[in-house]
């Protein structure tokens, strides 16, 4: 059976569709629960029966639903192949072109193109196919949703809370086969293709252009618009997108829009979407008078994400003559309304806002997900208004409180990601920041680094709870999930709130070694100061947790040196970070770690180093090699000199 499938298959890959064809009935779906979605989606051509029949209720194998699902976006960028079980079959370009986007991924260098897609396998690729937002928590409850993988958790929770897996009697059957029949019907029940022209709907799908001649007129769309490679000549007039318009295309002009709203657009290529508008042109005559009005056009920068509606645009919005495209200097103003050009250029630097970040420019990364800090402050130093956004898509912030502002870029295919840090004041001046980072792609668990780890509990006179040892940094895994293994490999046990997936926070960490505990007089005085009352006997011994000794104690993490204002389910680390786990006794102020907490209790209570490579040497030479030195080591108070000498000693 599975071989008379393939057949039909690769007979598709000669075949293109855009009309609706007419749609084919098969003697073996008569009655179906799934019929009219197989009737509706054999009519597109992205899959077909045999000799009349269909055979719903097959399995179907990942290289066919990698074949299926390009059918529909068209992609022809492959990626190239590395995979050990993968040849010259009918489904090869399709799985590699997946795979160079990041949709499809293998394991242990396997992509496995004969074995059954489970469904949330499946569910998988559509998530990262239709670029949709992660769900930490499910709206549905399933009697099997313990089955889940724990890397398919965000996936699977995303597609139900959106409905597009609905789950059967209860039960969800993550690791089940998905069928032919079942395959077809989520697909349905995310996306509309659109094959000809439409006029005043209103779709609450995700929609799909992935021919030429299609024309959208007063048309309304709830969610996304995916624009594929293929096409040239898709034109949409008076409609809306109250989503993300993504343009893959890279033909010139391939997007013509005239009074539209578009909420986000991210364009692959940077001359694909235009602006068509009627401006009057004065004639050389004489007499003056009016042509007849011309069409114009303006091409949207690449990934403009902003509210384009062109009859409200300037009649000379930098343009640079009769061409009607933007001069070379032409630059986007945002929504702040500031100056662009040589006006901007005529601002003092120390007028213009200020950019912190934690981002480095040239940064090469094999991480799908990067999370960064932003400081942003105008010329008085008081935090104000930052945007980012990542070839020309803005990421809204992972967390944004009094001090800074957190982000997460997530990549899709290995290539150069240019991101654009925007800063902008009360008075609409602005400061841009650009950081060029390049990618590439790893399969999910694979490890792409090493980092350092440790666990603290100076401010007590607890040492190491565990010493800075190297660990495993791995692709697509939380900071939480591996917090929860090496504690479990150092024979420790946790309390949390959250889970490993979202929300996660570090209350209590048992079985320490017991110790008795000592506050320096130092950090008693500072503590004493700030309004804390400490008490060295209220905790209980072998754990350390939140509002031991005072009100403001608890766990907080720092990497590199600096404390992330995102917990440790939303942060994922990289080759070469120090991630150094400590017990803070006063909201971070005892620690350096203010700026985790979000705002500002007391400020720092005194001079604080930098201990990332003293962290580093330790995990080298291993906790034995200085174990005469762990006073000066574990002091909360440690200074610049101090730990200057201290490395001379060590080194």
């Amino acid at each position: 059976m599975k071989k008379i499938i393939s057949l039909v298959l690769i007979s598709m890959l000669l075949l293109g569709f855009c009309a609706f064809a007419q749609s084919p009935s098969y003697e073996d779906i008569q009655n179906h629960w799934a019929q009219n979605q197989i009737e509706k989606w054999s009519g597109y051509g992205v899959i077909t029966g045999y000799e009349g029949r269909f055979f719903p209720d097959d399995n179907i194998t990942r290289g066919e639903f990698a074949t299926i699902i390009n059918r529909v976006f068209k992609f022809e960028t492959p990626a190239e192949n590395t995979f050990s079980d993968l040849g010259e079959e009918y489904y090869t370009k399709n799985i590699l072109c997946l795979n160079n986007r990041g949709i499809m991924t293998g394991f242990d260098g396997k992509i496995r193109p004969e074995d059954n897609i489970t469904r949330e396998e499946a569910g998988a690729m559509i998530y990262k196919l239709l670029r949709m937002t992660e769900n930490e928590e499910v709206s549905q409850e399933f009697y099997d949703e313990k089955d889940i993988s724990d890397w398919a958790k965000v996936y699977m929770n995303s597609l139900v809370n959106e409905g597009y897996f609905t789950g059967d009697s209860g039960y969800l059957r993550p690791k089940d086969s998905i069928t032919r029949a079942e395959a077809v019907t989520l697909l349905d029940n995310c996306t509309l293709i659109l094959t000809e022209t439409i006029e005043g709907e209103k779709n609450d799908k995700i929609c799909i252009v992935s021919c030429d001649g299609v024309v959208i007129k007063n048309c309304e769309f709830e969610k996304d618009l995916f624009v594929t490679d293929n096409v040239s000549d898709l034109s949409i007039e008076d409609s809306k997108v109250e989503g993300t318009m993504y343009v893959y295309a890279e033909s010139e002009k391939a997007v013509v829009l005239k009074n539209c709203t578009i909420n986000e657009t991210e364009a692959k290529y940077p001359k694909a979407v235009w602006l068509k508008s009627e401006n009057t042109v004065d004639t050389p005559d004489e007499e003056q008078t009016d042509s007849p009005s011309e069409e114009v056009t303006e091409y949207v920068e690449e990934g403009t994400g902003v509210i384009v509606d062109v009859e409200d645009l300037p009649e000379e919005s930098g343009s640079d003559g009769e061409s009607g495209q933007p001069s070379e200097d032409y630059e986007t103003g945002g929504e702040s309304g500031q100056p662009s050009g040589d006006e901007e250029d005529d601002i003092p630097e120390e007028e213009k806002p200020t950019i912190e970040t934690t981002l480095e420019d040239g940064l090469f990364q094999k991480n799908s997900k990067k999370v960064f800090d932003v400081v942003a402050r105008d010329k008085y130093g008081d935090k104000t208004e930052c945007r980012v956004s990542c070839n020309g898509t803005n990421i809204e912030p992972s967390w944004d409180d009094e001090i800074k502002t957190s982000f997460t870029l997530e990549f899709f295919e290995s290539g150069e990601y240019v991101v654009e840090i925007l800063a902008t004041d009360s008075e609409g001046i602005s400061q841009k920041k650009t950081c060029t980072i390049t990618y590439e792609m790893a399969e999910y668990g694979e490890v792409t680094g090493k980092a350092i780890m440790s666990i603290e509990a100076f401010t007590v006179g607890g040492g190491y709870i565990v010493a800075p040892v190297e660990i495993d940094v791995l692709e697509g895994v939380s900071c939480a999930h591996i917090l929860d293994v090496f504690l479990t490999e150092n024979n420790l046990s946790y309390l949390s709130t959250g889970s490993l997936d979202g929300g996660f926070y570090l209350a209590t960490v048992s079985d320490i070694p017991e110790f008795t505990p000592q506050i320096s007089e130092t950090l008693l005085s500072a503590l004493s100061d700030a309004g804390f009352d400490a008490d060295e006997e209220s905790y209980t011994p072998g754990e350390l947790s939140e509002f031991d000794f005072t009100h403001g104690s608890g766990w907080m993490y720092c990497v590199n040196n600096v404390f992330p204002n995102v917990g440790f389910s939303e942060y994922y680390l990289q080759d070469g970070d120090v991630v150094r786990i400590q017990f803070t006794l006063a909201y971070g102020s005892d620690i350096g770690g203010v700026s985790g907490a979000g705002y500002s209790y007391a400020g720092d209570f005194y001079e604080m180093v930098n201990r990332d490579e003293l962290t580093k040497l330790i995990a080298q030479m291993g906790i034995e090699s200085v174990e005469s030195h762990m006073e000066l080591i574990t002091k909360p108070d440690l200074t610049e000199d101090e730990l200057s000498s201290l490395m001379s000693q060590l080194q």
